[in-house]
């Protein structure tokens, strides 16, 4: 794909592609920080060794038509990160809590409304030390990670922030990459 200017038709634009060679210096290429998701935080003794949770869990979102963005889980305890905007009328947050409790037997329901920063490129993965400055930067700049999820590409990770610390987040990871050298 080529995106041009329609202002600058003569510029050549940016390419999008699927492959392209990776400069061995590369490292991020982009980050990003989406205010609206909440994530939902569950306690469930022995949910690693439950057959079917997830599906129960999915089949409510399914039903009311949620997508969901992500699915952080730890030791006896499901999260899922949904978007805020899909969290009205017959969807409100308490239905849906109400549903997890019955249907899937969570108890200890925590709401935390999160900043999700995204931090993208092919490049991450030739160093060692890629997620270790991102989580360093964060650390120096006193914010948090509420959730992580390293996804399955290989490419691009997540880390939910508080909400309120989403652009000092961006700015944090930016200025560790691109930043004074």
């Amino acid at each position: 794909m080529n995106v041009r200017n329609t202002n600058n038709p003569k510029h050549p634009g940016t390419r999008i592609v699927d492959l392209r060679d990776i400069d061995p210096e590369e490292y991020v290429i982009g980050i990003a920080c989406e205010s609206d998701p909440v994530f939902i935080r569950m306690k469930k003794m022995y949910s690693d060794q439950e057959v079917g949770l997830g599906r129960k869990m999915f089949q409510i979102f399914e039903k009311r038509k949620i997508p969901y963005e992500h699915h952080p889980n730890g030791v006896d305890s499901l999260g899922v990160i949904l978007r805020g905007r899909y969290m009205n009328g017959k969807n409100k947050l308490e239905h849906i809590l109400g549903n997890l409790e019955k249907k899937c037997g969570v108890n200890n329901i925590n709401i935390k409304d999160i900043s999700l920063l995204s931090v993208t490129g092919r490049g991450m993965n030739n160093h060692v030390d890629s997620r270790v400055r991102v989580f360093s930067a964060l650390a120096r700049n006193g914010i948090y990670d509420r959730a992580i999820d390293s996804g399955a590409d290989d490419c691009s990770f997540f880390v939910g922030v508080d909400k309120s610390r989403g652009e000092d987040a961006v700015r944090a990871v930016y200025n560790e990459f691109y930043g004074k050298k």
